[in-house]
């Protein structure tokens, strides 16, 4: 595995965070004004190493422990593992078939896959890139409810998935 094709889909399952909540309602911090919350492409990287996509049960998986090791701030992370590991095999199906994802493709080696291809492009494209960015800040630092309600207005596709997961 190509370890540009890692990076690319360790940022993919973080947009994964943002756009394919399902009932998942973060707890969330009050944001501190006039401090610059947005995360570094390093912090998303280390956010993003910790996501597995685990074959035998179908489900996505969250090593916090990896996460932080490599860099990601802790609160972030828990936000991060909380909802990945908040999801139903059908949520995750939904999304594999979404984004071009086949599983099966991918077992044999270990139990944990993050071969993941790139899916960055096809989940940005609905938002564009610097809103994806924009959506990753704002989940990963105060969750997904907070999120939806700091950003109501801004992407019709974003506000149809707060409202329709009763975020907003």
């Amino acid at each position: 595995m190509q370890s540009s094709n890692v990076v690319s889909w360790r940022l993919s399952i973080l947009m994964f965070v943002v756009v394919f909540t399902v009932g998942t309602v973060f707890t969330s911090t009050a944001p501190v004004a006039a401090e610059d919350q947005s995360l570094s492409d390093e912090h998303r990287e280390a956010l993003a190493s910790g996501a597995y996509y685990n074959p035998a049960t179908g489900l996505y998986v969250y090593d916090l422990e990896v996460a932080i090791n490599n860099g990601a701030p802790e609160a972030q992370a828990k936000n991060v593992k909380e909802f990945l590991e908040s999801l139903s095999q059908e949520e995750v199906s939904q999304f594999n078939e979404l984004i071009g994802f086949d599983p099966s493709a991918y077992q044999g080696e270990g139990e944990y896959s993050i071969a993941i291809p790139p899916v960055i492009i096809a989940i940005a494209s609905f938002i564009g890139g610097a809103a994806a960015s924009k959506l990753l800040d704002e989940v990963a630092n105060y969750g997904i409810k907070k999120a939806c309600q700091n950003l109501q207005g801004n992407w019709s596709l974003f506000d149809d998935y707060c409202q329709t997961n009763g975020h907003v």
